[in-house]
């Protein structure tokens, strides 16, 4: 029974990325202002009684702030902020009387998919005015900051997630043949890496909690205010990774135990990201599971590889390894793994931007997608290299090549999860 659901396994996996293929969808990026009342860079007579912001989509009622600067670069209070009854994407804020003088908006919301998104705008009134620059307050500074951080931890642990479950999957595969188990592999680094990431998701929710607008989330939660939790998908992620990481410190567990949590913990990243931003959602989820399994799988099984050939040198209780059995497993593995990889990526942009988009108006979002598919080729270029010399000779495995495609492919990694924390078309 087993080994027919393992055979059934990739049908499923081509059947769902078929259907997200021929699935009509529409793409949105994060969160972004549509237009507003006064527009951007309008001058007006007389000043207005009242501000609006219309979004790209809803806004969560309690993740919301907008800061009004006079052109002195002064507060200007704002009065009755809230979201028009009815519409969830129309915030709407009754402003004060304001002095002839050009003023900024700056307005920072929380994207359907857990991404803080900000931005400023100037309007005039009566006439333009050279005016100071409102983000150069020290609170503004230690957000950015703080944004900067929850990036780099997102990236440190998002790629040892990833890791960590294509050894597991890789391992768990091949001891069954006699080949080293993922606690033989790891020894007591093991320990270490739970650890890690364990005090890293509690690094990520804090940075996260201190750069959201509006309410303080951790204290809306210690008052009971659970409501509010829903309205972030990404502190819901962290909260299932926490939970996830604690049932995996369970000892004398089963392997299947381990290995599920492993594969949800990959999972459940693809909640996150640009996921929210696709219809239909579980097109968007499913195309982002299969392709960070895939990624996950191939530089695992790359990973297992180069520890296996350090553990060969320096140790014999390993004993000796059957290669021709090991290199069948290892290529066939890899190779499953590539290509889902490569056509769930190629379904997640199709669905995401389309193509065309990527080329007409290059932003950031596209020159760093690029830069990953060509990277990406270089991963599938070395791999064959390696392989035909492989088959010719078992003994014939390359360790510089194979470090230069696992290190390629771990900058692929890197520029993926940046890439989900980018805004794009």
């Amino acid at each position: 029974m087993k080994r027919c659901l393992y055979r059934l396994l990739p049908l499923w996996l081509w059947a769902c990325l078929c259907l997200a293929l021929l699935w009509p969808t529409q793409a949105l990026a994060h969160a972004n202002l549509l237009h507003a009342i006064p527009q951007a860079g309008a001058v007006v007579t007389p000043a207005p009684s009242q501000l609006t912001l219309h979004f790209s989509e809803p806004l969560e009622p309690d993740l919301i702030d907008v800061t009004l600067y006079n052109n002195r670069g002064e507060q200007v209070p704002l009065n009755d902020l809230r979201l028009q009854p009815g519409n969830a994407e129309m915030l709407i804020a009754a402003l004060p009387p304001l002095a002839d003088g050009t003023y900024s908006v700056v307005w920072k919301i929380v994207s359907e998919d857990g991404h803080p998104v900000e931005e400023v705008y100037q309007f005039s009134v009566g006439h333009a005015t050279s005016f100071v620059p409102p983000r150069t307050d020290k609170a503004a500074q230690t957000s950015d900051l703080f944004h900067t951080l929850l990036t780099g931890a997102r990236s440190l642990m998002e790629t040892l997630l990833l890791l960590g479950a294509g050894l597991a999957i890789l391992a768990a595969r091949v001891a069954p043949h006699g080949f080293p188990s993922l606690p033989q592999m790891l020894g007591t680094h093991r320990r270490w890496l739970w650890a890690l990431l364990l005090l890293g998701t509690v690094a990520e929710w804090l940075l996260y909690t201190w750069n959201l607008p509006g309410a303080d989330l951790n204290a809306a939660l210690l008052s009971g205010h659970w409501h509010t939790l829903g309205e972030s998908a990404f502190a819901v992620i962290l909260l299932i990774q926490c939970a996830l990481l604690l049932l995996m410190a369970l000892p004398k567990m089963t392997t299947a135990w381990y290995l599920t949590l492993w594969v949800l913990l990959t999972a459940n990243l693809a909640f996150g990201g640009h996921a929210w931003g696709v219809e239909p959602l579980a097109m968007s989820v499913t195309a982002r599971v299969v392709h960070l399994l895939g990624i996950a799988l191939w530089l695992g099984s790359l990973s297992y590889l180069v520890l296996l050939l350090v553990k060969q040198r320096g140790t014999r209780s390993l004993g000796a390894v059957d290669r021709v059995q090991f290199r069948s497993l290892f290529l066939q593995t890899v190779t499953g793994a590539s290509v889902l990889t490569i056509l769930s990526g190629v379904v997640m942009t199709s669905i995401q931007t389309g193509w065309s988009a990527i080329f007409q108006d290059l932003m950031l979002w596209d020159v760093l997608l690029l830069g990953k598919l060509a990277l990406v080729l270089v991963m599938v270029a070395l791999a064959i290299w390696q392989t035909r010399r492989w088959r010719a000779d078992v003994h014939q495995l390359a360790p510089r090549p194979l470090q230069l495609e696992w290190l390629v492919g771990l900058v692929v990694l890197l520029l993926g999860v940046w890439l989900s924390q980018l805004p794009y078309h």
